[in-house]
């Protein structure tokens, strides 16, 4: 999620991933979204940013579209941590891989998910312990488990409790209680 408010930014654009964003070449993502839709002025990106259909925009492509449109581009080199890249593929597969912390060392933040909680089979309430299958509409989780969590929003406060996500190949959601296999749906 963009945290926006954090930097000295008036505005943040967030698109959603739709198979119709997906689709758009990289012309279309300079002509309909950087042009029309954010006017922009003047844009970093990082140093292998690749944009469009089959990630066929570039920063060259990119410069030539600043000088014909009033523009700027700059790029930015990649962050390091111990000599390695920080990098979105780097961060899930130390998810994947159940190393969270690593994974909160490049974040600089632990990792979080949002969802919808949706019903299970009610088995949490046999042990004692609260329980929810979280629901990731539309989107795969690079994680996969029973997780300690916090519930925020209910009365302004966090509570403790217990998560379960499970993944699959296809990247199904399968919430599931403790002890019993996964319940796909």
């Amino acid at each position: 999620m963009c945290n926006w408010k954090n930097w000295d930014c008036s505005a943040c654009y967030a698109s959603s991933f739709t198979h119709k964003f997906a689709n758009l070449t990289a012309q279309q993502f300079i002509d309909e979204l950087l042009i029309a839709k954010l006017g922009v002025k003047f844009l970093v990106i990082g140093d292998d940013f690749h944009f469009g259909y089959q990630r066929q925009g570039d920063f060259k492509l990119l410069q030539e579209a600043g000088k014909r449109h009033g523009f700027e581009v700059i790029d930015t080199q990649s962050l390091t941590q111990q000599q390695q890249r920080i990098s979105s593929t780097r961060i899930r597969d130390f998810l994947a891989a159940g190393e969270l912390e690593q994974a909160a060392q490049l974040l600089g933040r632990k990792y979080s998910i949002t969802g919808r909680v949706g019903h299970g089979r009610k088995l949490g309430r046999t042990i004692g312990v609260p329980t929810a299958n979280l629901l990731l509409k539309r989107r795969v989780s690079p994680v996969s488990g029973v997780f300690a969590v916090s519930v925020l929003g209910v009365n302004g406060k966090g509570l403790p409790g217990r998560g379960e996500y499970w993944s699959t190949s296809d990247g199904a959601g399968c919430p599931s209680a403790v002890g019993s296999p996964p319940v796909c749906f």
